[in-house]
């Protein structure tokens, strides 16, 4: 019995599309509270992930933050998070619209979009920034640090990763994010502490020291982690160096940072000196406030003032104006041809005589006695500026005799 005849192979499905994991989450294109539509995810922390949204009736962008996890440490976390970010108003910190809960049941937050990009996507572009550029950004922090520990409020977390930048008046405008994740310095008589003592809660690599050992961050941990973020906006790197958790935790406990001179980076003493102190492992010798740091930095900042090249040209202009105005006045008063004048002038005027030496008194002169006229009493004098001085009458010189001779 002869085979049958092969079937001719049929061909192979198109291969689909890969779709990126982002766009199966559930959430996007929902729309909490009947106020946002979640467009997209952006980003993921610790404690969530966090979405773009459209803010419906308003036309404005939104961030919404949403709680991953049920544990009820997260869930108080969280809702203290809102309650702290409802009580602060300041320029250089996000705004709280709203917050609530999901029909899926998670917990959300809905904030300020505030800048086009993070510090830390601004960073991996750029490599390192200008010094002044650098100085702004971080002045921007502490001042976003003042109203955040004027609450009793410790940010724990500071990095690039929450910095956001934006535009305004021609210069960079920092936003703080995840201020609510904080930790209240002072709780309120009676209310349980969400987080104990012997707990690590922060970025490794930008730990201050008494975090790295688990004890309560206090304002001046966050300066300290100012003082990391700063660092690596100027110099391009962390002042430690670290593969993992632990050899950044024990390198802010037991190294001393890389003075970045000898690092080779291009920074003013003053502005290194500046970030050294702020990296100091004790507190105590820190800045101790967020208003004096910040106060510093723009100190700082408006010492660098124009770039050496800039301020050498600006004095060869002014130089060269002062010059040209100087000619053109000397001009305008008829200058040159006055001094002209003045020589012909003076070569036409007679020669004056030379003034005479003034008199010098001199005595009279001495008289031989033989010569002199004895002078009649009241007759005046030879000279009349002076008393006749009265000669003595000569005695008559005797003829000498036969006898004598």
């Amino acid at each position: 019995m002869a085979p049958a005849p092969a079937r001719p192979a049929e061909p192979l499905p198109p291969p689909q599309a890969t779709i990126p994991a982002q766009d199966w989450d559930p959430l996007i294109g929902t729309e909490p509270l009947g106020q946002y539509r979640i467009v997209r995810r952006i980003g993921e922390g610790a404690f969530g992930a966090v979405y773009l949204a459209d803010q419906l009736g308003v036309g404005r962008k939104a961030v919404i933050k949403v709680l991953k996890g049920a544990s009820p440490v997260l869930v108080q976390r969280f809702q203290r998070e809102a309650a702290v970010l409802a009580s602060l108003d300041h320029h250089h910190l996000v705004r709280l619209y709203n917050f609530g809960q999901l029909e899926q049941g998670q917990l959300f937050l809905a904030m300020e979009h505030g800048g086009e990009r993070s510090l830390e996507e601004e960073l991996r572009r750029e490599k390192r920034l200008p010094e002044s550029r650098a100085l702004l950004i971080a002045e921007q922090i502490c001042d976003a640090l003042v109203e955040a520990h004027g609450r009793g409020i410790v940010h724990r977390d500071l990095k690039p990763a929450n910095v956001l930048l934006g535009q305004k008046n021609g210069q960079d405008f920092a936003k703080v994010v995840d201020v609510g994740i904080a930790k209240i310095v002072s709780p309120e008589p009676g209310e349980a502490r969400l987080t104990g003592s012997g707990v690590i809660i922060g970025t490794p690599a930008y730990l201050s020291p008494e975090q790295a050992r688990g004890r309560d961050a206090e304002p001046r941990s966050d300066l300290y982690s100012v003082g990391v973020l700063l660092y690596e906006l100027v110099a391009g790197r962390l002042p430690f160096d670290g593969a993992t958790p632990v050899d950044f935790i024990r390198a802010h406990l037991t190294e001393q940072p890389l003075p970045l001179r000898k690092a080779g980076v291009p920074v003013q003493p003053f502005v290194e000196s500046l970030i050294l102190r702020a990296l100091e492992k004790e507190p105590g010798k820190r800045f101790q406030t967020a208003a004096e740091m910040r106060d510093l930095l723009a100190a700082a900042r408006r010492r660098l003032g124009a770039k050496p090249t800039q301020r050498w040209t600006l004095l060869a202009v002014a130089g060269a104006c002062a010059a040209l105005l100087g000619l053109a006045f000397y001009l305008l008063q008829g200058g040159g041809s006055k001094a002209v004048e003045a020589k012909s002038v003076a070569a036409a005027a007679p020669t004056a005589p030379p003034a005479e030496a003034p008199a010098q008194a001199t005595q009279p002169p001495v008289v031989p006695l033989s010569t002199q006229t004895p002078q009649a009493p009241g007759a005046p004098s030879r000279e009349a500026a002076a008393p006749a001085t009265p000669t003595p009458t000569p005695t008559p010189t005797p003829t000498p005799t036969t006898e004598q001779t």
